[in-house]
This record gives C-alpha cells, sequence and structure tokens, in this order.
C-alpha cells in the first residue's frame, strides 16, 4: 500500500506527506473529507480528478476534518490509496430511490457482494438517513459476516445540510459503500467513548498492529465537549498506532463500527471508531 496525502487551506493546496513510489496514476482510492462549502467546490473536484484520474474519488462533508495528529476546520484532507494486493469496487445510491434507510443498507450490501469481499466501508449522508435502520439493512445482507465500518457526514455543528458523492460533485441524500476484496488486506476495528480523551491499548486490542492506515471517525458530540483538547484524543490514537500509520479521518453525526469483534456493525454516538487497514 502507498499513500499520499494533501490538504487544502486557505485555497492553496499542499502535499501533506507521500510515501514512496507512490503513483498517482496507479492509485484506485481517494478519500476527501471537508467542510461542506469546500468539498463542494467544483475547483476541488476538479483538482483531484485531474491529480487521480484512474481511482474512485469519495468526498464528504465533515464537522472538522483529522490528518494525522492534527484536526482542521475550513480544509479538505484528501488520502489518496494505491494498493499493492487488493481490489476495490464502490457502490452508490441516494436515499431518495428507497422507501427507507433500511431498503438502502441492503440495496448496498448487495451491489458489493462477491466471493472474496474482505470489508465494507460506508460513507453516508449524516442528516436525511436513519443512520441505524442504514446499518440493520446491511447487516440483513451481510450473510459473511466481514467487519462493516464508516460514518455519517457532518456540517459542523448545523445538523442541517450534508453532503456526500462518489466520481461526482457531493450532494445531498447520497450513500457511498467500499468493497475491498482479497485476501492481502487486513482490516481491524476499535472504539472507544465518554468524555475522555485517553484511548488506551484495551479499547483497541482488534486493530491491527503498526497498520498502515487509519481512518478516526469521531462524533461531532466529541469534538463540543473537548473544545480545546480536541486533538488529545488524536494523539491517543497515534501513540498507540505507531509514526507509521499513516492517520485520517472526520468528525461527522453518527459512527459505523461493529461493538466487537464478532458482531455486526452498529451506529455509535459520541465515540470515536477507528478502522485500519494492513496490506501483507
Amino acid at each position: 500500500m502507498k499513500i499520499q496525502q494533501l490538504q487544502y487551506v486557505d485555497k492553496c493546496w499542499k502535499i501533506y506527506m507521500h510515501t514512496d513510489d507512490f503513483d498517482r496514476m496507479q492509485c484506485q482510492l481517494v478519500l476527501a473529507f471537508g467542510e461542506p462549502s469546500l468539498v463542494t467546490d467544483t475547483s476541488v473536484f476538479n483538482h483531484l480528478e485531474r491529480s487521480y484520474p484512474e481511482a474512485h474519488i469519495i468526498l464528504c462533508s465533515t464537522s472538522g476534518e483529522i490528518i494525522q495528529n492534527d484536526v482542521c476546520d475550513n480544509s479538505v484532507v484528501v488520502t489518496a490509496i494505491q494498493f499493492n494486493n487488493t481490489t476495490i469496487h464502490c457502490a452508490e445510491t441516494n436515499i431518495k430511490n428507497h422507501q427507507s434507510s433500511y431498503e438502502a443498507g441492503q440495496y448496498l450490501m448487495q451491489q458489493l457482494q462477491q466471493k472474496d469481499l474482505n470489508a465494507a466501508f460506508i460513507i453516508s449522508d449524516g442528516t436525511c438517513i436513519n443512520g441505524s435502520e442504514l446499518v440493520a439493512g446491511f447487516n440483513e445482507t451481510n450473510h459473511k459476516q466481514i467487519p462493516v465500518t464508516g460514518g455519517l457526514a457532518g456540517d459542523g455543528a448545523r445538523f442541517s445540510k450534508t453532503y456526500v458523492g462518489l466520481n461526482l460533485l457531493p450532494a445531498e441524500g447520497v450513500i457511498v459503500a467500499i468493497g475491498f476484496y482479497g485476501e492481502q488486506l487486513k482490516v481491524g476495528h476499535g472504539s472507544f467513548g465518554g468524555d475522555s480523551t485517553m484511548a488506551d491499548r484495551d479499547t483497541v486490542t482488534i486493530l491491527n498492529t503498526k497498520p498502515e492506515l487509519a481512518i478516526l471517525i469521531s462524533c461531532i458530540g466529541r469534538k463540543l465537549i473537548l473544545r480545546d483538547r480536541t486533538e488529545e484524543e488524536v494523539h491517543a490514537v497515534n501513540e498507540i498506532l505507531g509514526t507509521t500509520t499513516c492517520t485520517t479521518g472526520f468528525y461527522s453525526h453518527g459512527e459505523i463500527s461493529p461493538f466487537n469483534a464478532s458482531s455486526h456493525c452498529g451506529l455509535h454516538n459520541q465515540t470515536m471508531t477507528i478502522t485500519t487497514f494492513t496490506e501483507l
């Protein structure tokens, strides 16, 4: 796995980190998490489309962005991933095409089904979707009980309009699911809650050791409570994961992760969830 991270802030792009031998023409997946007015900006999308022409580009509005040890506002953080031995497939839908969020979850999981499906990651609108019903729909058709993680988009603390897009400008009501295929990718997950910032090793024992990539999704409620101490929870996770792990993520309107290693996924609240990826 090779990774490049960018950040768009104050109308400028800067490279945050770059793995040796990363080839943007071979990049398969781009995750862009950002402030609603920026992540829906045509110029931002056009830049990503030009930079990673062969990749699936997923954009999501946030209540704050996470990149490495930093928690940011009014920016877009981009993580571009080039897998060595893993195939991905992305599916998307809009809630207006379904009678319920449950039905939307069933539909998306069905779109991902192949015999070598290893894990799924969901990025969903955070205002038009019933998150509990959505994950129940995924669970209903998750016959192999693969790990399903992800989160609901944010819009600061406004709870008004959120945006998600797959290879298009983000829009309201959109849900995107990413399927990861093959045995070479090891996916871990963990979570912690409460009003404390210090994750400990017991709360993340099911995470991969020294993973290559970690996606942190934390509740906007935690950010509002922690205020100036918000970065401390990100620092605490990174202390456990180690300096070789590339970290990204966002503050959300809901977090999706199994409650333990053997359970179906559920919708969390006031929680930080962590999904880790290591390619063998």
